[in-house]
């Protein structure tokens, strides 16, 4: 039940019709498990923690960078280098004392995400990559728990609401299989107009906060975009596919694997900073540079590499040598691996840099 206090603080929820205090408790007995700490997870964290949330757990391995300040909005300049997770569960306490907060420093996977799922109601999705992406389908499915899902880039962004319940359709029953490398590009490599994160976020609030408290009719079955340049919603019906590999009588998916780990259990490729320096001094190897000419220009590195940016990696294949050994790079990290896949199609020898060049500087 609500004290006295509470309903002073949630009195505008607790005036709606169809709301009230019967909403309210909903809220307050619930616990969401939130993938992300960017820019779709500020304001989804800040908002379900001003809505009395009762628990709420962030997961979120990454720092605060400069570049992140454009949008990601519960962060500020003097928290540079400090875990987003961490911080973003300091604001959300900061602004509701009476619910729980925790934040959990590391990567969402096939490990942890049975344990951390079976402690929560609803997940939400607020990550930027599609190997985190379909990980979250996949789980929210495995493990019965509804999933809240959005996505942006440049201008514009998409929103659904997944396996909300038997009949509910899955994200892959839309977008069967991640997408091939090079095809899409997440906001480190097209970019982002800031704002936009912020209203698909917040829609994402108030999707999960509709699933808690079983208000309204949440965006189950539906496709939400945003073209921001146009001013335009648009809502298209979505299905649950007869062939889905995870959510039909079809299934081929059992368990949780990532992307990447499907990928790197038939090709051992993958180096993390350690491991690249001492290939780079004791092979014979190339290094392939594959970000855009503009990230190249403001971010040179102290190696000589040759320099084929993704987008155009594959018209331009017949420019590598085949008998050499390369190793792809990029900025972040999850380029490289995208680089290395292509090769790897055209018969071309190669590791990749998992972390991302930004550690070389």
């Amino acid at each position: 039940m609500l004290t006295e206090e509470e309903k002073l603080r949630y009195s505008r929820h607790l005036l709606l019709d169809g709301f009230g205090e019967e909403a309210q408790n909903k809220l307050k007995e619930s616990s969401v498990l939130l993938i992300g700490a960017g820019g779709l997870g500020c304001p989804v964290g800040l908002y379900l923690a001003a809505a009395g949330v009762g628990q709420i757990t962030i997961v979120d391995f990454d720092l605060v960078e400069n570049s992140n300040l454009q949008r990601q909005v519960a962060f500020e300049s003097d928290d540079l280098g400090l875990p987003k997770a961490e911080l973003l569960a300091a604001k959300m306490r900061q602004l509701n004392p009476f619910i729980k907060v925790t934040s959990i420093c590391e990567r969402f996977d096939q490990k942890n995400a049975a344990e951390l799922l079976a402690k929560h109601d609803v997940l939400v999705d607020g990550s930027d990559n599609f190997s985190t992406r379909y990980l979250c389908n996949d789980a929210s499915y495995l493990y019965k728990k509804p999933l809240i899902f959005a996505a942006v880039s440049r201008y514009s962004g998409q929103l659904s609401v997944f396996n909300q319940n038997e009949e509910a359709p899955c994200y892959r029953c839309l977008f069967p299989q991640e997408p091939e490398a090079g095809i899409t590009a997440n906001c480190s490599e097209a970019g982002v107009l800031g704002a936009l994160v912020g209203v698909l976020g917040t829609l994402q609030a108030v999707e999960c906060l509709k699933v808690l408290a079983d208000v309204g009719e949440s965006a189950s079955g539906k496709f939400v975009t945003y073209d921001m340049l146009n001013s335009q919603f648009s809502s298209y019906k979505l299905a649950k596919s007869a062939n889905c590999q995870l959510c039909s009588d079809k299934a081929s998916i059992k368990s949780l694997m990532t992307h990447e780990e499907h990928c790197d259990l038939e090709d051992k490729r993958s180096l993390d900073l350690d491991e690249f320096k001492k290939i780079y001094e004791q092979e014979n190897v190339e290094l392939l540079d594959i970000r855009e000419n503009a990230e190249k220009s403001l971010f040179p590195i102290p190696y000589e590499s040759q320099h084929i940016p993704l987008s155009e990696l594959k018209n331009r294949i017949a420019e590598l040598d085949e008998n050499k050994l390369y190793c792809s790079l990029c900025q972040y990290g999850e380029r490289s691996r995208k680089a290395h896949l292509v090769l790897k199609k055209n018969k071309i020898k190669s590791y990749y840099l998992n972390e991302g060049m930004d550690k070389l500087l």
